[in-house]
Parts: structure tokens; sequence; C-alpha cells
């Protein structure tokens, strides 16, 4: 019995130690500075490429302007009507 007591005491020393250790360990790593790595780098090339993919696809076009006009001109025909 007291050999069983005595490994379990072990047991849970080592368990106690263990846990400690990876909590220890985990705040150290969230200390540490952050430096961009080459992926980090390559995903804000990423980034910036489909931002600027975007405004280039948002922008407008003629089409778009001569549909504006044309709503434009059909507004002041209204207006002008009432």
């Amino acid at each position: 019995m007291a050999s069983a007591l005595h490994a379990w005491s072990i047991m849970h020393t080592v368990k106690t130690f263990l846990t400690s250790s990876v909590v220890v360990a985990a705040l150290a790593m969230t200390g540490c500075p952050a430096k961009d790595s080459p992926l980090e780098k390559a995903g804000d090339k990423i980034d910036e490429a489909v931002h600027k993919v975007g405004d280039a696809v948002d922008k407008d076009g003629p089409l778009e302007r001569a549909g504006e006009t044309m709503d434009l001109a059909t507004e002041k025909v209204r207006d002008s009507v009432k």
C-alpha cells in the first residue's frame, strides 16, 4: 500500500512539473517579438495584389459612366415634367 502511494506521489509530481513546464513555455513564446517569416511576407504581397485587383475592377468604366449619365438625364426629365 505504501509503495502504491509512493508511486502515485512521484507520478503526481512529474505530472505537475510537466504541466507547469508547458505553461511556462507557452508564456515565454507569447512574449517573443514577432518576426516576419517568408510565408508572412508572401501573404502580405498576396493581400496587396488582391486589393489592387479589387480596386481595378471597382473603378467605373466607360459603360458605367454612360449609365450614370443616362440616369442623371432621366432624373432631370422627370424633374422638369413635375
